[in-house]
């Protein structure tokens, strides 16, 4: 085992003492990820096939670093702090590192365009979402990251005709295609479009209490542990 792993562990753990506000320094994010770039190059030089997907990180070190896990931490937190030339270096540089054929890459792709567009490359993530929809035309989070890129980019005859496209007046909100319907939300909102926006503030807060309602369901049917 590599023994560059204990000093991973070791600032993971500032990681989340830095979520929490008790370590101020946030460097530690970024300095594990490095460092966990160094382990899996090192680890295929000596072994080519060496951790293809990156869910088999936690499957070769028996689950004992949580780095999936951890890594969604830290994309997440690079989004919510707006660390956008950041978050695009790390969803590209996590994208390159594995292969993707065994479990999606969507959630790096959006942050990507995502953070491409709020750094003002628009045409760059207007490129990148079209590209990403011409090969996955129903995957939502494409959509989605379209509608987002487009709008950054001012084109919002064709971020309309995306939305339009995937949510007729008919089209029930679903765990599927919430992110678009959000969006939707933004792009009326954004356009000053007030019926539209009304309409799809409407569909989302019936949604959310179909879940809200779905999750109470769930939490009476568990069985409490001493009965």
């Amino acid at each position: 085992m590599n023994k560059k792993w204990k000093e991973f562990d070791h600032l993971t753990e500032q990681c989340y003492d830095n979520m929490v506000g008790t370590e101020p320094d946030r460097t530690c994010w970024k300095s594990a990820f490095e460092l966990l770039k160094e382990i899996i190059n090192e680890e295929r030089n000596k072994d080519a096939g060496y951790a293809p997907e990156l869910y088999q990180l936690d499957d070769v070190t028996d689950f004992a670093h949580d780095v999936q896990g951890w890594l969604e931490d830290y994309i997440g937190e690079l989004d919510m702090c707006e660390a956008w030339e950041e978050l695009l270096q790390v969803c590209t540089d996590v994208l390159g590192l594995f292969q993707w054929k065994k479990e999606p890459s969507e959630d790096f792709k959006f942050l990507k365009i995502s953070a491409l567009g709020n750094m003002g490359r628009s045409e760059e993530a207007v490129r990148l979402s079209k590209e990403w929809i011409e090969k996955e035309e129903d995957n939502m989070l494409a959509v989605t990251s379209g509608v987002y890129a487009n709008m950054s980019n001012r084109s919002f005859e064709e971020a309309e005709r995306l939305i339009k496209k995937y949510i007729s007046d008919d089209t029930e909100c679903t765990d599927e295609n919430d992110v678009l319907f959000i969006a939707a939300g933004e792009f009326y909102k954004a356009s000053g479009n007030k019926e539209e926006e009304k309409r799809i503030e409407k569909i989302l807060e019936e949604y959310d209490k179909i879940v809200e309602q779905e999750l109470m369901e769930w939490g009476d049917d568990e069985e409490l542990p001493f009965s």
